[in-house]
């Protein structure tokens, strides 16, 4: 107890020098030899000086402190990062030079609806000038969500009834005919023999979605760019991709929606077997966008990105057994700049997947992957002989519910 009641230790303060008196004489005509003390009184008036000066600094908000506080320490943190991710990406785009010249007339457009047309809206809604102030719109003042910014989720559904829950195109839609029905992407290559085709050269990293159709309602036909766009990798409103029900699916599934992965199938020729299959992503964060737009992608609005095709090209070919999907990393003279240090910005910038395509196509002279796209379920509703082989290649996806796998949706 002695101890806590113990003054805290105060640095005693230092005492002036006592100044000499004088009187009589002295006083009237300093004929007293005082000149030590008064120099020492001098010399502590300097010193005394010199420590106001420095408590003075020390107090600034400004100057030599700035960094002294610790809220001030973090924010030059941030100013920091952020500047280091900026120069990144300027010389990711410096080496890789001006590659987003590929992109052609008949892109897919954006089809979202929901878009910025009321000024101050998220404050006006709040003083209740326009809808509900808990309404759910971001973009405008009236009750609408965009599409990428609804709530998403999967719903498990038995292997072999899928065609009682997945929504895909039939006779009467205008969604072309080759693209009706359901879609196996086998990229394990399990459902090979292909029919009159058994020297098929599948080359693939198989991934955990495995269901496609082309029948929700947010997917429409494009006659001006001959796209059907667009096609959400993450969920679709009555239901239009599959993933396994294990892990694998589950985080595919989350790194989709985190990414807004949407995919739009162009096609290139007046016969509509050849589709050039383009990528568009979205990330909440500026700096994210920014970064790939620094390397080549390219804008489409409300915040979706192109994936430039000089770095990962996809497309889709017309066989008798169904579609040829086939992805090319890399041309020859983009391999050619990526050298330590682009791949490195690269690895920054790009989700796992796509970076590690990239670099283990880096060293070879062209690499080129491919898988089948086999039809399961055709436009009425009808199994094909697929149906099994996709029945057989699943069983093996170890899912967590027996006999399930994912259907992902928006609510």
């Amino acid at each position: 107890p002695a101890a806590q009641n113990k003054p805290p230790f105060r640095r005693p303060r230092r005492r002036a020098p006592a100044r000499p008196k004088m009187s009589g004489c002295c006083a009237r005509s300093r004929c007293c030899d005082t000149s030590g003390k008064e120099q020492q009184f001098e010399a502590y008036d300097a010193l005394q000086d010199e420590e106001l000066s420095a408590r003075a600094f020390r107090n600034q908000p400004t100057g030599g402190s700035f960094c002294r506080r610790w809220k001030d320490v973090l924010c030059n943190i941030c100013i920091c990062l952020a500047c280091l991710v900026l120069v990144i990406a300027i010389i990711a785009r410096v080496l890789l030079g001006n590659l987003d010249d590929v992109f052609i007339a008949g892109e897919p457009t954006s089809t979202e609806t929901c878009l910025d047309k009321a000024s101050f809206c998220s404050i006006r809604k709040y003083f209740g000038a326009c809808g509900q102030p808990d309404t759910p719109c971001r973009r405008t003042c009236t009750n609408c969500t965009p599409y990428d910014e609804g709530s998403f989720y999967t719903k498990e559904v038995k292997w072999d009834e899928v065609e009682n829950h997945m929504r895909y195109a039939k006779p009467g839609s205008p969604i072309p005919e080759s693209l009706h029905g359901i879609w196996w992407m086998d990229q394990f290559g399990a459902g090979r023999p292909l029919d009159g085709d058994p020297d098929y050269k599948y080359d693939f990293n198989g991934t955990a979605e495995t269901l496609i159709s082309y029948g929700d309602e947010e997917t429409t036909w494009q006659e001006e760019t001959g796209c059907i766009t667009p096609v959400p990798f993450y969920a679709g409103t009555g239901g239009h991709i599959t993933f396994f029900d294990n892990k694998h699916g589950k985080g595919q599934f989350k790194e989709f929606v985190r990414s807004k992965l949407t995919i739009h199938f162009c096609f290139t020729d007046d016969s509509q077997t050849e589709m050039l299959v383009w990528q568009s992503v979205k990330y909440d964060g500026l700096l994210d966008h920014v970064k790939r737009k620094a390397i080549g992608y390219h804008d489409i609005g409300g915040g979706h990105l192109l994936v430039p095709p000089w770095l990962i090209k996809m497309t889709m070919e017309k066989k008798p057994w169904g579609w040829d999907r086939v992805t090319r990393v890399l041309t020859n003279n983009t391999r050619a700049a990526l050298n330590e240090d682009t791949l490195a910005a690269l690895k920054l910038i790009l989700p796992t997947s796509q970076y590690e395509m990239i670099a283990a196509g880096r060293g070879a002279i062209e690499r080129v992957y491919r898988y089948p796209v086999l039809q399961i379920v055709d436009g009425n509703g009808k199994r094909t002989d697929n149906y099994e082989k996709y029945l057989r290649f699943i069983q093996n996806s170890r899912p967590s519910t027996p006999g399930m796998q994912l259907l992902a949706l928006r609510e």
